[in-house]
Formats: C-alpha cells, structure tokens, sequence
C-alpha cells in the first residue's frame, strides 16, 4: 500500500510452479450454442496464498499445432463475483470454466497455463518457465 500512494507499482516474483492446472476437458453441445465450453481445475500447491491467475488456453489442430489462444481472467473462469485482489489459498482448489467461440472440426486438442504480470512487464506463465529449466 505504501509504494501504491508513492505511484511505484510493486509486482512480486509469484512462483508459477507452484500451480497444478488440470484439464477437464472440452464440450459443444446444444445448450453452448456455437461455443466451445473448456473446463479445468486449478489448484495452488504453495505454502502460502498466490493470486489468481490468468489462464491461458491454447486450441491445437491434430498436429498439435496452435489454431488459436486466449488468456482468460479470473473474473471469466470463475464463477461468482471476484475482485481483482483475490488469493488462492495454500492448498485450495478451484474449477473454472470458460467459453469460447467454437473453433470447429479442426480443432481437437488444447492445453491450459497459469500466467501472470513478471515485474519485467510481459506476461509470464509455468510451461515457460518449466521448458526454460
């Protein structure tokens, strides 16, 4: 609070690894009407609280070539009102679920990331930083 009244943003190095993202899978149907519904859990497995992050959905062809992406606020994966300074808890758990248009036949697999700010300025996210190690 006391760098935000001096105008000096503060953005803490947030272990991203600490996030299990887990597919739950993808489905249209008549009551999504033309639209992909992508569903995941998402869990902090750090020792303390880490904030929600963006999740980054990535929609691949059979080739596992990327058709299209899309980073996901937590305001639009989970359900509920949810401030923008909402933690995850140590341990806790959460489904989101999301919406896209569908891509159609061509898509057939995707893949999920926790994202967030580095205090670099870029958007940051796990499977860049495991495929860096």
């Amino acid at each position: 609070p006391l760098y935000a009244k001096l105008g000096v943003p503060l953005v803490p190095r947030w272990d991203l690894t600490s996030y299990e993202v887990r597919q739950l899978g993808a489905s249209t149907g008549p009551d999504t009407r033309g639209r992909l519904l992508v569903r995941a859990s998402l869990k902090n497995s750090a020792a303390h609280s880490l904030p929600l992050p963006l999740l980054r959905v990535i929609v691949q062809d059979r080739y596992g070539n990327r058709i299209a992406s899309r980073d996901v606020a937590p305001r639009r994966y989970v359900p509920g009102a949810v401030p923008e300074s909402a933690l995850l808890g140590a341990g806790q758990r959460i489904d989101a679920e999301m919406l896209f248009v569908d891509p159609g036949q061509q898509a057939v697999g995707f893949e999920i990331d926790a994202c967030l700010p580095s205090p670099e300025g870029p958007i940051s996210c796990a499977n860049d930083i495991i495929a860096a190690r």
